[in-house]
């Protein structure tokens, strides 16, 4: 009896867990490995590797900025760990924010007097990312003004987008101004609205008295959008199917991940396929596989990549309790 105790159950169910997802995913075809044979040019695929890498990092020094200048006391490495185990959850959890929950209760664990700013600076992340990708999408709709105009369906977007991006950047200007901010009729509306919004305006409120902080993490988000879209320029070059212009991966990426960012699929699988076709069609008047296979393969990637993680959750002492941090 006592050799039973010794037993590590614990691990052992997590481990039977994490890799009983892992392989329903692979078998059901959400995630298909076999699009990396298609590769014709191997380096590129090392390549690709470490841009997604690289993606997860630019994240997440975003994201341990904006945890610092809240007052959080940790290490990059720190962070990094946590976002490792938040790819991994974002597979296996049934929508494609598991992720954030995860590392929220993990750093709030390590918080419990600060679980709010943990939570809101989460949210504020999520925020500047969706920001960020709105406003390349409407650049290089700008740019491409004139192909946007002899496509319907793209003038038809054109206007949801910039109005996104403006409700969002006058989001933004609104929460940064003080005055703004003590109005009391502002003040008695926020105290109506559902408390999420309320807290997250008053969240962004407190990064205005750090605007350098703000410009920064959005620097940061254009980034990490630029190596998504080199990535999937560079995949497509791998299979042999690089011939559509940058400016189709800039309209594409950017709008594609949106969607993939609403909770619907782990990770948005299958939404990512369908909508990277639906836009790279769109945007070419050509139907091509290329949005959904380069989409595939960063999925990929990022899977192999947050495995570390699941390596650093069955490490985890105590057991992940989402309802309770729901």
């Amino acid at each position: 009896m006592k050799s039973l105790k010794k037993i590590p159950w614990g691990f052992i169910l997590k481990f039977v867990v994490a890799f009983g997802l892992i392989t329903y995913l692979v078998q059901s075809g959400l995630l298909d490995f076999s699009v990396l044979m298609k590769a014709s040019r191997p380096e590129y695929l090392v390549m690709g590797f470490f841009f997604v890498l690289a993606n997860i990092w630019v994240n997440n020094v975003r994201w341990t900025l904006l945890l610092k200048k809240s007052g959080i006391e940790c290490t990059m490495w720190q962070t990094f760990k946590l976002c490792l185990m938040g790819i991994f959850f974002n597979f296996t959890l049934p929508s494609s924010v598991g992720g954030d929950v995860v590392k929220a209760y993990y750093l709030a664990r390590d918080n419990a007097d600060k679980k709010m700013i943990v939570a809101t600076s989460v949210l504020v992340d999520r925020v500047i990312g969706l920001f960020g990708m709105v406003g390349i999408a409407f650049v290089t709709l700008l740019l491409n003004f004139d192909k946007v105009q002899q496509i319907p369906m793209l003038s038809t977007l054109l206007l949801p987008i910039a109005l996104v991006f403006f409700g969002m950047f006058t989001f933004f200007m609104l929460a940064f101004s003080k005055r703004v901010n003590a109005w009391p009729p502002l003040r008695n509306v926020l105290a109506r609205v559902p408390d999420l919004i309320s807290k997250m305006f008053d969240a962004v409120h407190g990064f205005g008295r750090q605007k350098m902080t703000f410009v920064y993490a959005v620097l940061l988000t254009l980034t990490s959008q630029v190596m998504t879209i080199f990535f999937m320029y560079l995949f497509a070059e791998a299979i042999g199917m690089g011939d559509f212009s940058i400016g189709a991966y800039f309209f594409a990426v950017p709008v594609g991940l949106i969607v993939m960012s609403i909770p619907i699929a782990p990770a948005g699988l299958g939404v990512g396929q369908v909508a990277f076709l639906a836009l790279f069609t769109m945007y070419t008047g050509v139907e091509s596989q290329v949005g959904p296979l380069s989409i595939t393969a960063f999925q990929v990637f990022s899977l192999m990549i947050g495995l570390f993680g699941a390596g650093i959750y069955l490490q985890q002492k105590k057991k992940l309790n989402i309802e309770a941090v729901v």
